[in-house]
């Protein structure tokens, strides 16, 4: 991942679309923003611009803005708080667009501003989800030992040693990039450009070099499991497929409505008021089912909730699932039902 990190950095104004980075450890002191000032001062003989992580997402998006604009070619978001699972329109949206538009602080001016900047991220068990997720690439920094910073390495000031041997680690990252044979290849991840100029060139360099595969088609792909949000949803269309609707659609799938969702946790609750024990999965859907702020479900948030996961393919135990949703014209009424394949 740091070296697809290197050459995104070298081919950067030819990408219309990008991934981000993402470098994380589970412990502090293993290197990860120094590994990134050594990309940076490999590719482009200066340490990385680094930037403070906040919550606040207006925050964020004048933050990314003003450096687009000075077309920074490469930022960190450094030493994001652990744990932390990253979603940001406002990332997501500089991740897909070779251009970004905004409004300038203070001013009735939205210039338009190129977004060729490589973006980073650092942190301990960090890592990307929803809409960020099929976005990232993950680069995990691993020691054997509680104090990763005092561990033995090969070079005593790796910042210096990459000053030194800059000419040829930049050598062999365009040795990488001209050894690249699949120019014409169909591509293999959402960010086109960048497989066909980054993505099979490292692949090609693994293969020749370790006789080893590598796809980063799979790698986003996993990184796209992971999503906590896939998880969430793919246990809440198990659990309403596995409930046994008196309706059944056309096609021998399992009908719904909103209202036969709602009965039906109704239902669950008075048995575990009777003194009946609700199962986990149903007690996760009556969750999801509920409005912020709310103590029960209700049928508008019921509707919002199922229309939040429509039409999202999900993988949930080697199938794939799907919920869909049509008016019925007639009742006035949604009906739901879910697709396996």
């Amino acid at each position: 991942m740091l070296i697809a990190l290197a050459l995104s950095i070298i081919e950067r104004v030819l990408l219309p679309e990008r991934p981000m980075f993402n470098v994380t450890a589970g412990l502090r002191g293993n290197g990860k923003t120094t590994a990134l000032n050594m990309i940076s001062l490999a590719a482009l003989g200066a340490k990385t611009a680094a930037m403070a992580w906040t919550n606040d997402a207006e925050e964020r998006r004048k933050a990314l803005y003003a450096v687009l604009r000075e077309g920074a070619p490469l930022l960190v978001f450094d030493n994001i708080p652990r744990g932390t699972l990253i979603a940001c329109p406002h990332i997501e949206r500089a991740c897909t667009t070779d251009t970004y538009k905004d409004r300038v602080l203070g001013v009735s001016e939205t210039p338009t501003a190129p977004a060729f900047t490589i973006l980073a991220t650092t942190g301990n068990n960090v890592g990307s989800k929803s809409d960020m997720a099929s976005r990232t690439l993950n680069a995990r920094l691993t020691a054997d030992r509680t104090d990763p910073e005092n561990r033995s390495v090969a070079h005593t000031d790796p910042v210096a040693w990459t000053l030194d041997h800059r000419g040829d680690i930049l050598n062999a990252l365009y040795t990488i990039l001209l050894g690249n044979p699949r120019s014409d290849c169909a591509p293999q991840t959402r960010f086109k450009t960048w497989w066909l100029l980054v993505g099979s060139a490292v692949e090609n360099a693994v293969l020749e070099a370790a006789e080893t595969l590598l796809s980063f088609k799979e790698i986003f792909g996993r990184v796209e499991a992971d999503d906590e949000d896939a998880i969430s949803r793919g246990d809440i269309l198990k659990t309403l497929h596995s409930i046994p609707w008196p309706a059944m659609d056309n096609d021998g799938d399992p009908a719904f409505t909103t209202a036969g969702v709602l009965e039906h946790l109704n239902k669950v609750a008075t048995q575990v008021r009777d003194g009946g024990t609700e199962e986990p999965d149903m007690a996760e859907l009556r969750r999801f089912c509920t409005a912020p702020r709310a103590t029960a479900p209700s049928p508008k948030a019921i509707t919002r909730a199922l229309r939040a996961i429509e039409g999202a393919p999900t993988a949930v135990d080697g199938a794939v699932m799907i919920l869909q949703a049509w008016h019925d014209t007639n009742s006035k009424a949604t009906t739901f039902k879910i697709t396996r394949s």
